[in-house]
C-alpha cells in the first residue's frame, strides 16, 4: 500500500535566504489574490470561469509587466495558481467555503514541486534560487530519516522561523486489525477529552501566566507607532508566544488522537457545532430607552469562547 507522509523540519536560513523567503511568500500572496480577483470579476461580468491553464498563460505576460515576480521560482508561482484552483474546486464540491484574500504576514507558505535535493546525512536541502539550506534534524530518537520518493517540499513560516514539509511517497504495510473495544469521547472545556472508560486526556493550551503576559504585550503594542522598529519587535514577541502555545497544543492533540486510534477499534465522538457554540450573543435593545441596550452576557460568553477555542476541539474532531 502506498501512502504520502510528510516530514517537517525547521530550516536554518542565512540573512539573504531569509529575506528571499519573505519576498517569495509575498509574490505568491500577491499572485493568489490577483487570481482570486480575476476569477471573481470574470464570473461576475460574463458568468464564466477562468481555469488554471488560462491563468498560467497570463502569468507569462504578467512577469514581463512586473519584473520583480521573476525573483521567485517560476514553478513556485504556478503552484500558487494551482492552489487557488484547488480552493475553488473544494468550494464547488461543498468541502470548503469560498476562497478569501490573503493578508500580509498570515499563512505565508509556498511549494517546490521539483528541482530540489535532500541530503539527509548532511542535514541540508537544495532549493531553486535559495541554494543549499541547512535544517535541524534533532538528536537521538528525534532523527527521522526520509523514506521513499520525495514528491514536493513546502516552506511555511511560523513567527520568525521557517519550516520545510517534505512530502514522501512510500510503501506501507497493510494496517493490522485493531482488537480493542469501542470508546466514547466527551469533549469539554475543563476536561478536554473524557473517555467512557474513565480516562482523561488533557490538551494544554495557554496558561494563566501566558494570558497575563499576552494581555500586557498587546497593550504595549497598542500604544506604539505602527510599523516602527519597536512596533515590529513587539509584534515578533507576541508571535513568538503564540508559536510556543501552538506547538504545545499541537503536541497534546497529536498524542491524544494517536492514543485513541491505536488502542480502540471504534471511537464515537459527539457532533459539536463549534462555529455556533462560539458565536457572540445578539444585542438586546432596551424597550424603555431608545438607543440603549440591556446586558446580554457578552463578557462572560467571550471568556467561554476563548477557552473553547484554546482547546482546539475542532482540530481534535478533524484528526
Amino acid at each position: 500500500m502506498e501512502i504520502l507522509k510528510a516530514f517537517r523540519v525547521r530550516l536554518v536560513l542565512n540573512e539573504a535566504q531569509n529575506d528571499l523567503a519573505y519576498r517569495v511568500a509575498g509574490s505568491c500572496r500577491f499572485l493568489k489574490n490577483l487570481a482570486l480577483e480575476q476569477r471573481s470579476l470574470v464570473y461576475r461580468n460574463s458568468r464564466r470561469s477562468v481555469g488554471f491553464n488560462a491563468q498560467c498563460l497570463d502569468l507569462t505576460q504578467l512577469k514581463k509587466d512586473l519584473p520583480w515576480l521573476n525573483e521567485a521560482p517560476s514553478q513556485v508561482l504556478q503552484q500558487a495558481l494551482k492552489d487557488m484552483g484547488q480552493a475553488f474546486q473544494n468550494f464547488f464540491d461543498g468541502f470548503a467555503e469560498h476562497p478569501t484574500f490573503h493578508k500580509k504576514g498570515q499563512r505565508d507558505s509556498f511549494r517546490f514541486p521539483q528541482g530540489f535535493e535532500v541530503v539527509g546525512k548532511q542535514a541540508r536541502i537544495y532549493l531553486p534560487k535559495f541554494g543549499w539550506v541547512a535544517y535541524r534534524q534533532g538528536r537521538g530518537k528525534a532523527i527521522r530519516p526520509f523514506q521513499g520518493e520525495i514528491r514536493s517540499i513546502t516552506m511555511s513560516r511560523e513567527g520568525d522561523s521557517w519550516f520545510a514539509s517534505i512530502l514522501c511517497k512510500q510503501e506501507a504495510p497493510e494496517p493490522r486489525p485493531i482488537h480493542g473495544f469501542a470508546v466514547g469521547v466527551d469533549l469539554g472545556v475543563k476536561v478536554p477529552l473524557a473517555l467512557s472508560t474513565g480516562e482523561v486526556l488533557d490538551i494544554q493550551g495557554m496558561t494563566a501566566n501566558e494570558q497575563v503576559n499576552l494581555a500586557k504585550s498587546q497593550r504595549v503594542l497598542a500604544r506604539m507607532v505602527k510599523f516602527s522598529k519597536n512596533w515590529v519587535k513587539q509584534k515578533r514577541k507576541i508571535a513568538k508566544l503564540h508559536q510556543t502555545v501552538a506547538h504545545r497544543r499541537r503536541d497534546g492533540i497529536n498524542k491524544a488522537t494517536t492514543y485513541l486510534a491505536k488502542n480502540h477499534r471504534l471511537v464515537v465522538v459527539e457532533d459539536l457545532r463549534l462555529k455556533n457554540m462560539t458565536k457572540a450573543p445578539a444585542a438586546k435593545p432596551d424597550p424603555e430607552q431608545e438607543g440603549s441596550f440591556l446586558p446580554n452576557g457578552a463578557a462572560a460568553k467571550a471568556g467561554l469562547n476563548r477557552v473553547i477555542l484554546d482547546k482546539a476541539l475542532g482540530e481534535v474532531l478533524r484528526q
